[in-house]
């Protein structure tokens, strides 16, 4: 399947809504108002992270049905990544909770063991285990029906609806097995849209930017004057009204297609959306890092809006990153799941 570059911006800015939004709730622990961060978590969790798995699902190739090649090829583009790179970022965080700490203690050693622990159990980087256990599911779910859509689609929705069931708040399955029933049905809806000719024209038209546009805004509205700034959390199975989230999702995930089909070509959003997985395992301990020094120098409190501070970490983390993503896509691009290195 040839490289489609609006995939890549779409990507990239699902990524900058994720961090900014990891940003944010950083700094409200650090004391800063939530109530602009409010406004944004309500405003986008309906697209963050059900857009990561909408455009896996557009992409989604389940090589001939060959089960060994498509083992393969996830555990190297998914599971490599995630115990590289995600062991180097548990090291980095455990040292920047010992150097806050200011020694080793019991106290260290047992939640060092308990990082460790939950990042076997795909509790740490959450995303990364579940969209492993996902693309398992959807390739037996495209199996077992072969490869009907509308089948697919009813099993999609059954499994989404028993993932909602059996998934309870703050309670963390091994490998987010719950929540990848769930976002199995996100998976479907980017492979429906790839799937179907004429319905993807549309999605990637000028015009259909307007609509999803328009229909998120109302549906935005709707669920402010019924709950407030209340926001959907895929991560801890938090849906303020799960009928509602739904729609909003969907509508969502056309909406970021449209979006970013309209911007078609952007150099800076389409390197982010390359590097979602680096970005995503490594981003925590380099925002840490910036948000340390900006306090140093007494930046932070300039900024009266959690939401400009947030934007401002976030901008500076996506730059000082730059060099390291470059320097790993080079010389190690298997830990960021791709199979050669990049020459000049």
């Amino acid at each position: 399947m040839k490289r489609e570059k609006w995939l890549d911006i779409a990507r990239g800015i699902v990524m900058i809504m994720v961090i900014l939004g990891h940003i944010g709730s950083f700094l409200i622990g650090k004391g800063f108002g939530g109530k602009s961060m409010s406004i944004y978590f309500m405003l986008t969790s309906a697209i963050k992270i059900p857009g990561f798995f909408a455009i896996s699902g557009y992409l989604f190739n389940d090589k001939g049905g060959n089960v060994i090649k498509f083992l393969k090829n996830k555990i190297i583009k998914i599971l490599v990544p995630y115990f590289s790179l995600g062991a180097v970022n548990m090291f980095l965080n455990i040292i920047i909770t010992w150097k806050h700490v200011g020694k080793w203690s019991p106290w260290m050693t047992k939640y060092a063991c308990k990082y460790v622990t939950k990042f076997f159990l795909g509790k740490n980087l959450w995303f990364i285990p579940c969209l492993f256990t996902v693309e398992i599911i959807f390739f037996v779910v495209k199996k077992i029906t072969k490869s009907n859509l509308v089948l697919m689609g009813i099993l999609s929705a059954i499994l989404c609806a028993a993932g909602y069931m059996w998934s309870v708040p703050e309670v963390y399955r091994p490998w987010r097995v719950d929540t990848a029933l769930m976002c199995i049905w996100f998976v479907y809806i980017g492979y429906f849209v790839r799937n179907i000719s004429k319905f993807r024209e549309f999605v990637l038209s000028k015009k259909a930017v307007a609509l999803f546009t328009i229909m998120y805004s109302l549906l935005c509205i709707i669920s402010y004057t019924k709950y407030g700034f209340s926001n959907l959390d895929i991560n801890r199975a938090v849906y303020y009204s799960f009928k509602l989230c739904m729609i909003m999702i969907v509508v969502g995930i056309m909406f970021l297609f449209s979006i970013g089909k309209l911007i078609n070509s952007n150099r800076i959003l389409e390197f982010i959306g390359q590097n979602t997985l680096a970005y995503f395992i490594l981003h925590t301990f380099f925002f840490k890092f910036t948000v340390f020094i900006l306090e140093k120098i007494s930046i932070l409190r300039l900024l009266k809006n959690t939401f400009l501070n947030a934007t401002m970490v976030t901008i500076i983390t996506l730059i000082i990153m730059v060099p390291v993503l470059l320097i790993i896509n080079r010389y190690f691009p298997i830990v960021v799941g791709k199979y050669r290195r990049q020459v000049k």
